[in-house]
């Protein structure tokens, strides 16, 4: 058997063929009028090329000793991401994909394993998405806030959409993150987490506060929460490649974007991001909780960004301070 190495990225490369394909099957993906590149069109139709075979293998170079420890912690799906995209195209395209595959008679629910029956979504074909008027209005302005340190107004250092798109701790080529994903349809159900050489799963049950101080714990660093992008990204993909929705409430699988943050949203409370499918009205719903709530069946996810030099990970070494012992301990055992 082939030893795993730093330099061993085949596990990564084969998978983007596939994931381009279903971007532009998706829709996503477009040939841009400028460069004629295939891509994106961000905020006052700013284009950004998705990256190329040779930019991945690049990145997946500079990035070789963190993408081999977080490969051995199980992060092995590759995950594009075009933060800089416009929220209204992104939001359009997925709402397009949803009522085609509908109306096709394919859309299935996940399965949470591969002995349970196929069951189909019910589908609210006329209107799919449902998305808070509060958070649709903030989409794309410089109130919405990506990759806080901590859910405070006026000290959560976090970004703008504009300032992510051309950090390329974040996003390497402009406008585009490119990720490792754990490749999972459900979050670990409370208590039922493993650890993967050092690292605990993220597990159910935790508030977004909570789920922030885990992640900026050392056994996390290089990652990030979700954010609004990566979950619409991520059920198109899953849309186009498998035929299934995604992160079904009522299969207790709603998901915290603890990367995207409205802290003047309302009066007196700092609003979280939530995405899910609710197969009960057939809507992919977008919404809006307090830092501090948390749900039975909800969880996070986290994504390795991978930068130029290093990215995310010499992002965070810059930027986060780390728990003592007894605090780490604290949180993870709740």
């Amino acid at each position: 058997m082939k030893r795993k190495t730093e330099d061993d990225f085949s596990f990564i490369k084969e998978q983007y063929p596939i994931l381009i394909r279903a971007l532009q099957d998706s829709g996503m993906l477009s040939f841009l009028p400028s460069s004629g590149k295939l891509g994106v069109l961000g905020l006052d139709n700013k284009e950004f090329p998705v990256p190329t075979s040779q930019d991945l293998e690049r990145i997946l170079s500079e990035n070789r000793k963190l993408v081999y420890q977080k490969r051995k912690q199980g992060f092995t799906e590759l995950l594009l991401t075009p933060l800089g995209m416009a929220f209204s195209r992104l939001i359009e395209i997925t709402q397009s994909r949803i009522i085609a595959h509908a109306k096709e008679g394919k859309i299935l629910k996940t399965r949470r394993n591969p002995n349970d029956p196929e069951l189909f979504s019910k589908v609210r074909i006329d209107n799919p998405i449902w998305i808070w008027e509060k958070i649709r209005l903030a989409l794309d302005t410089p109130q919405l806030t990506y990759f806080p340190k901590e859910y405070s107004r006026g000290k959560h250092l976090g970004k703008t959409k504009k300032e992510v798109g051309q950090d390329r701790s974040i996003c390497p080529i402009s406008g585009w993150s490119i990720g490792l994903i754990e490749p999972i349809f459900h979050s670990s159900p409370f208590g039922e987490g493993k650890e993967i050489f050092g690292r605990p799963q993220l597990m159910e049950e935790f508030s977004p506060r909570e789920y922030l101080r885990i992640m900026q714990l050392p056994a996390y660093v290089g990652e990030t929460g979700w954010v609004l992008e990566d979950f619409l990204t991520y059920f198109l993909i899953k849309l186009e490649t498998t035929s299934r929705v995604s992160h079904d409430r009522w299969d207790e699988n709603g998901l915290w974007l603890t990367g995207s943050y409205l802290p003047n949203l309302i009066p007196r409370a700092d609003i979280v991001l939530v995405g899910f499918w609710d197969s009960f009205t057939g809507k992919l719903r977008i919404s809006g909780h307090r830092t501090g709530n948390k749900f039975r069946g909800w969880g996070a996810r986290s994504i390795v960004r991978l930068g130029k030099e290093g990215g995310f990970l010499q992002f965070a070494n810059n930027n986060l301070s780390f728990q003592k012992s007894s605090r780490k301990k604290k949180i993870l055992k709740k």
